[in-house]
């Protein structure tokens, strides 16, 4: 018969696990998908929901680069993710980025290419999209995080939509996140004018000499 003492001491070991235990799990990176997720950015979709709960107003997320391209050319873009001050949380960043050939589409366009190491593709569901390689730290005020990444235009002419979703967290699952306004980009050749040379006789009868003026 165990004597009540020894019930008390074997508990012990058992409460030192948990604590290690729960220790780890607070040390974990701040996202459910610390090396990323895709396939979340169409405004019809979960969003980060199925893992962070509902959106919030408090996360604000910017797509910027440029909104014209010629066909195949490489144009860099930036997705900000920022969030209020003092409003939590606000440790950690994590995106999702796809460029569609419709707003809200499922077909990708063109080739998401990670500048540096904070993003990369290859993750599925979506894996032309880009993510995060890994949760990146925000800083400032308000803080926030900036990831940087090219987009190679399609040969084919033509109107796509750039978009993103952008999560905030501090390492809970209440954590705050929103989609991007997206952004338009036109795929068209460029123009180029000719001149010509256009010969403008000034003395016709006189067997004159001209002069030469061009035209577009």
């Amino acid at each position: 018969m165990s004597r009540p003492g020894d019930l008390a001491r074997s508990a012990v070991p058992s409460l030192v696990n948990l604590a290690v235990v729960v220790a780890a799990f607070s040390a974990m990176p701040a996202l459910s998908y610390p090396g990323g997720y895709t396939g979340r950015t169409a405004t019809t979709s979960a969003g980060c929901g199925t893992c962070h709960k509902t959106g919030s107003g408090a996360t604000n997320v910017v797509l910027s680069g440029p909104a014209t391209l010629a066909p195949g050319a490489v144009g860099s873009y930036t997705c900000v993710v920022a969030h209020a001050a003092g409003s939590a949380p606000g440790t950690n960043a994590g995106v999702d980025i796809g460029v569609k050939t419709a707003p809200n589409g499922a077909t990708d366009a063109g080739t998401l290419a990670a500048t540096g190491t904070d993003l990369k593709t290859g993750v599925s569901p979506a894996p032309a999209e880009l993510t995060q390689a890994s949760a990146k730290r925000m800083s400032g005020t308000p803080v926030q995080a900036s990831f940087a990444f090219t987009w190679t235009a399609p040969t084919t002419p033509g109107t796509y939509t750039m978009q993103a979703l952008g999560l905030a967290t501090s390492g809970t699952s209440n954590a705050a996140w929103s989609w991007a306004t997206p952004l338009a980009i036109t795929v068209a050749a460029v123009e180029t004018s000719v001149d010509v040379l256009v010969p403008v006789v000034l003395d016709v009868l006189g067997g004159g000499t001209g002069r030469f003026t061009t035209a577009s």
